[in-house]
């Protein structure tokens, strides 16, 4: 399939680097997503983000030259978003955090 994410991700980054605009529109990012992503469902951040960054990878994949595709991929990403994801929930009544932490290289 055609890389389809990766240009209009490119395309809200350019609006948002470029623009006096207070906010942007990002309607051809928002199309390239599929269910659940597509913004018919409440979906989270953190599966949100993990989503497109799969999507990114699968992409980067095709692009890649044939015999390390997978491995280019994957290295591309982790240099551009490598780092890790953590996640806090904090309990309204009582207080109590519980703190998650996942590395986004293995969440690829």
């Amino acid at each position: 399939p055609p890389a389809t994410l990766t240009p209009r991700l490119r395309e809200v980054c350019a609006l948002l680097e470029a623009s006096t605009r207070p906010a942007v529109r990002p309607v051809a990012f928002k199309s390239a997503l599929v269910a659940p992503f597509d913004g018919r469902d409440q979906q989270d951040a953190a599966e949100f983000l993990n989503h497109v960054l799969a999507k990114l990878e699968d992409e980067a994949a095709v692009a890649a030259p044939q015999p390390r595709r997978a491995r280019a991929a994957k290295a591309l990403m982790d240099g551009i978003f490598g780092g890790a994801l953590e996640t806090t929930i904090e309990c309204g009544a009582c207080g109590a955090c519980s703190t998650k932490r996942q590395d986004l290289g293995g969440a690829l």
